[in-house]
């Protein structure tokens, strides 16, 4: 167990742990000493407290900061200073024991009250609701001196019907047409669809012209003279004049419209000439397209002619290459392999020895290698004499029309690149 600190010590001494914890302490104490110095000390500085505490005196009267005498007794303080005065010398007090009690609290601060507090709030309620009644009656008066817009439109209506109320029958809007003045331009020959761009495949529009507002002005102003002259029988000279520029406009605008059926034989023209356009166009392609195909091939023949007349020629294959020997050897490393000297044809030079897979020769071991050795005839011709060493059971028959046949524990086989009658006689010439 550790050493005890302060805070167990003084719970010990103040009756603050179990028992079981009290024994555990105990025991600790019993066998460490510095625990034990501790708690003596611990000890006296309690007896040291409570016997300052018993010495301790508490006032008698509260003191005069924290308490007022109350109302009729007599002045305490001024008492004591007279009798100061005719006592003479002052004895020392007897120190009397401290008693305990509620200490006097000091008495509770007043603040006065401001009387325009309530003042100042009524004025400020009074500066907003007038300021609300002033905003809501400024909205008021605007909304009721804006005019409506139905109210004018209403005005202008009635208006113009008072004014055109007096007037007889109204015109037609083919009646109602004045005549063109000569000197100005025809409005038709503006508006002409003819001239006017069309797309294609699209028919034109008919566009009437719009008859003028003075017309049927003028119409309504001279309705009361042409009534009068129908109830006498006669049309007046203004109606009949106004009849015939109808007329003459009917037909002038008659002869302005576009015939519909021309109108569709010009889209169909313009049909037509599209599409040969489009077919020309598509040849030309195709055409184009062919002369660059031959042009391609033409370069892609001409690139590989001169690659193949750049490449150089293979180089001619080596003696070894054709024989298929591996390593050359001489006499003495052919006499090793096959444990005696090596057969030869008699009355030809060997052109080299070496040594070749055995899977190369027919009727051989393919395990081990062959010493073969390569001549060379008048002609240029490679001729293969193959020898190996036999094991014990292994085969000496030869799949080939080539000569193959055995020599003691050699296995002996004629090859090369002449035929085989030539290689028959070879045969008799191994020794």
């Amino acid at each position: 167990m550790s050493h005890l600190d302060e805070g167990t010590l003084h719970a010990l001494l103040d009756g603050e742990l179990d028992l079981h914890e009290v024994k555990e302490i105990q025991a600790h104490i019993g066998s460490c000493t510095a625990c034990g110095t501790r708690l003596r000390e611990v000890k006296e500085f309690h007896g040291e407290s409570d016997r300052l505490v018993g010495v301790l005196e508490m006032p008698t009267r509260p003191s005069r900061r924290t308490a007022l005498p109350p109302d009729g007794e007599p002045d305490l303080e001024s008492g004591v200073a007279v009798e100061q005065e005719t006592a003479g010398p002052l004895r020392p007090a007897r120190r009397a024991p401290r008693t305990s009690g509620p200490a006097a609290e000091p008495p509770p601060l007043l603040l006065p009250e401001n009387p325009d507090y309530g003042r100042g709030g009524l004025m400020r309620r009074m500066r907003w609701a007038a300021l609300i009644l002033v905003t809501v009656g400024a909205g008021y008066l605007a909304n009721q001196m804006r005019p409506s817009a139905a109210y004018q439109f209403d005005g202008s209506t009635l208006s113009d019907a008072s004014a055109d109320s007096g007037f007889g029958p109204v015109l037609s809007s083919e009646e109602a047409v004045p005549r063109a003045d000569p000197d100005l331009p025809d409005p038709s020959a503006a508006t002409d669809p003819k001239s006017t761009a069309v797309p294609k495949r699209v028919a034109p529009r008919v566009q009437t012209p719009s008859p003028p507002r003075g017309g049927a002005v003028t119409a309504r102003r001279t309705a009361p003279a042409e009534k009068a002259a129908n109830e006498e029988g006669n049309p007046p000279e203004g109606v009949t004049a106004v009849g015939e520029r109808s007329e003459a406009s009917t037909d002038d605008f008659a002869e302005d419209q576009p015939d519909p059926s021309q109108d569709e034989a010009d889209v169909r023209s313009e049909a037509a000439r599209a599409l040969r356009e489009l077919d020309r166009d598509r040849q030309a392609d195709r055409a184009a397209a062919a002369t660059a195909a031959l042009d391609s091939a033409r370069r892609r023949d001409a690139v590989m002619r001169q690659t193949a007349a750049a490449s150089p020629a293979p180089a001619p294959r080596t003696p070894e290459q054709r024989a298929q020997t591996y390593l050359r050897i001489g006499l003495d490393e052919a006499a090793k392999q096959l444990g005696r000297p090596v057969h030869v044809i008699e009355g030809m030079s060997p052109l080299f020895m070496g040594l070749a897979r055995g899977g190369t020769s027919p009727g051989a071991d393919a395990a081990r290698p062959v010493v073969r050795v390569v001549y060379q005839d008048s002609q240029g011709r490679l001729i293969f004499l193959d020898q190996q060493r036999l094991r014990p059971g292994q085969g000496t028959a030869s799949p080939g029309a080539d000569p193959h046949w055995t020599a003691g524990e050699i296995s002996l086989h004629l090859s090369g690149e002449v035929g085989v009658e030539v290689l028959r006689r070879l045969r008799t010439r191994v020794r």
